[in-house]
């Protein structure tokens, strides 16, 4: 398991030897460019947000349906790119959708807070992996696996740990699948996958996905205008036939 942080290195025109590792495995993380994203955080006023909240993730392996619709919160992600290698499976298991309010940031050592905007021809037009898992196999018929997770700091207590209070003596992780990703992703690694289960925490999100915002407009207004209506002209028709009758 390969945890990427930023490095300062890239920005001074420097190789990363960390990233360098990858490389065997065809995989690139670029280590000198982090992802913000512009966010209101009021009705007057936007600041950058240099972390993300996911909930929905590649089903292809284990390790992702274990992952799905429980929130894994990355800090500073950053970008995983993957080259076709001779006997190396790459399978993305998060995926971060481009948006015009999301960049990839080379000097983010103030994390943004001199920022006044995505910049111009600079935003995120292609779907990012900042989680990979990598399987190679070898001559003897063994596996060699690797998790690769760019985002220094998903492990930290400060953001693993978080709870919420349900009430009484209830409590609930605020970032289940931080925690679910270093559980599955160790017996992923072990070659375990039989003790992986199909996330059992953190089901307090939306069971459908796929909405987009315009089948989310047409299904309200279908709900509080069409459903009305039809009552009204329900009502309005037997009121009519009763009097003509």
């Amino acid at each position: 398991m390969l945890t990427y942080a930023r490095n300062l290195l890239p920005l001074f025109r420097q190789v990363d030897p960390w990233a360098q590792i990858a490389q065997e495995l065809g995989v690139t993380v670029d280590t000198g460019k982090v992802l913000f994203e512009w966010d209101r955080i009021s009705a007057e006023e936007s600041a950058v947000r240099p972390w993300q909240t996911l909930d929905s993730f590649v089903d292809d392996g284990a390790v992702g349906a274990a992952l799905e619709g429980q929130a894994l919160v990355l800090t500073h992600p950053m970008a995983i790119a993957m080259k076709a290698t001779p006997d190396v499976l790459h399978t993305p298991i998060a995926v971060i959708a481009p948006s015009p309010d999301r960049w990839l940031e080379r000097d983010w050592r103030q994390d943004g807070k001199d920022s006044t905007g995505p910049p111009a021809g600079g935003t995120l037009e292609a779907p990012m992996t900042p989680v990979l898992a990598a399987e190679r196999r070898r001559e003897d018929g063994s596996r060699q696996r690797v998790l690769f997770i760019a985002s220094g700091g998903w492990l930290l207590t400060s953001v693993m740990d978080i709870l919420e209070s349900l009430g009484g003596d209830r409590i609930l992780l605020t970032n289940p699948g931080n925690r679910e990703l270093l559980l599955s992703g160790v017996a992923w690694l072990a070659g375990m996958d039989d003790w992986i289960a199909p996330g059992p925490t953190g089901r307090e999100v939306a069971r459908l996905s796929g909405i987009g915002p315009g089948a989310r407009s047409a299904w309200l207004a279908v709900c509080v205008v069409g459903l009305p209506l039809t009552v009204l002209a329900l009502g309005g028709a037997v009121a009519i036939r009763r009097r003509s009758a």
